[in-house]
């Protein structure tokens, strides 16, 4: 090293050091003035030292509510040129957001004032006189309330667009960052041009998928999207995790439950754990029977031990705590139907077309491996070739064994097949 760089270095290393101090400094001076006066002004300077100052935060909630209750949620006449107070704090998180966009304490205190800001918003408006109004139109004058209502939709729009210019600017620096997403979901509920778009940017986002799950609208991914997902990165694991999550809640059909029916036991899983009752009414005469979870997600029934066999059971009724009461009949197991794309991910060579003898081999050549996957095949895999698949999992991912050999036993999978009774 030159004695130039080695100089350049220590100089560095010296104004770091400076400004360390110089910030930390300036921070306790912001404590002290806080702690001292707890006013707003104190908080504010605080909070934009060190974002996860919640007693600030606090403060700050405190004084915006203060001043919307003094003043009604309009803005006295010696305030009119200022930024309303809701507005003022709002774009205080955005602020912050672009210092710190993983901050919880401000997504938090954004969705807090975020409402308030749009009460304020349309309080401004029902304060206008109608001499401010443009109640004139091509059809004749209208009444102000009308005009109103107009005015109120258009500052929301424009209020979303602002605020959805925020969200993407962090999701653009980290389009999986959850406090965003979930500020989104309170706020408006998941955008779908929005998880759209950061699906197509990235295959790997989790946080995206989740949205498109949690929103309800999951089915308007179809298959050609995701195939396209997994043919562009196939190590991505997101895609299939998705595809898992969709499974998942297919086999809810709508209610709380579905079952998954071994040889000797029948396992109830709860779409939400919660206290329940559950009732098998079986075919013949015979009592039924009450079992009862609590805060469970896998409630396990060892039909065996109590004297029956599954065979027996006409019917299981769930009944969740604040959930409708859902009613499986054991009549007809549910069929997955293997998503279209697995098969055009295997070459078609002359042993597939002869039947498919190694059908589970295949699905990991063109899965390249995938955990995920391969995890999700052995659920549209019977028999041999599931056993196949698994043994290939135990192969390449030993660190889940027991997990692996526990997925051998073979079930039957139950789904609502009537409407709630």
């Amino acid at each position: 090293m030159e004695r130039g760089e080695e100089k350049k270095t220590e100089e560095e290393l010296q104004k770091s050091e400076n400004s360390e101090e110089a910030f930390c400094s300036e921070y306790r001076k912001a404590q002290e003035s806080f702690f001292k006066s707890r006013s707003e002004e104190s908080a504010v300077d605080l909070v934009m030292l060190n974002t996860e100052e919640y007693g600030a935060l606090g403060v700050l909630k405190e004084a915006l509510d203060r001043k919307m209750g003094e003043t009604g949620g309009s803005r006295p006449e010696s305030e009119e040129r200022e930024t309303p107070p809701a507005q003022k704090q709002f774009d205080m998180t955005t602020a912050l957001l672009q210092k710190n966009p993983k901050s919880y304490g401000v997504w938090y205190h954004r969705i807090f004032v975020k409402k308030r800001r749009d009460i304020e918003a349309d309080r401004e408006i029902d304060s206008k006189p109608d001499s401010e109004l443009d109640l004139d139109s091509s059809k004749g004058r209208r009444d102000s309330s009308e005009v109103k209502e107009e005015l109120k939709k258009h500052a929301k729009k424009q209020l979303k667009k602002n605020d959805m210019r925020c969200a993407r600017e962090v999701l653009e620096r980290d389009g999986r960052n959850f406090h965003c997403w979930g500020y989104l979901k309170k706020a408006y509920g998941y955008p779908l041009d929005l998880i759209s778009e950061e699906i197509s940017k990235s295959s790997r986002n989790y946080s995206a998928y989740h949205a498109l799950l949690e929103s309800g609208r999951a089915d308007e991914m179809e298959e050609k999207d995701v195939e396209r997902a997994v043919k562009s990165d196939p190590d991505a694991g997101a895609p299939w995790v998705f595809l898992s999550s969709k499974l998942e809640l297919e086999r809810f059909s709508g209610g709380n439950a579905y079952l998954k029916v071994y040889a000797d036991r029948i396992c109830v899983v709860l779409r939400v754990p919660c206290p329940a009752k559950i009732e098998i009414a079986f075919k013949k005469k015979r009592a039924s029977l009450e079992y009862s979870a609590e805060y469970k997600k896998n409630v396990f029934i060892h039909c065996a031990k109590d004297g029956y066999a599954t065979e027996e059971i006409e019917k299981i009724s769930i009944v969740s705590e604040k959930k409708e009461k859902t009613v499986i009949l054991l009549e007809k197991e549910r069929t997955e139907k293997t998503p279209s794309f697995f098969e055009s991910l295997t070459e078609k060579s002359e042993k597939t077309q002869a039947g498919d003898k190694n059908r589970a081999g295949y699905l990991q050549a063109a899965m390249k491996n995938n955990l995920d996957a391969l995890i999700l095949a052995t659920e549209y895999l019977k028999g041999p070739e599931r056993s196949k698949m698994l043994s290939i999992l135990l192969e390449i991912d030993p660190t889940r064994t027991t997990m692996y050999q526990d997925m051998q036993e073979e079930y039957k999978i139950y789904t609502r097949t009537a409407p709630n009774e």
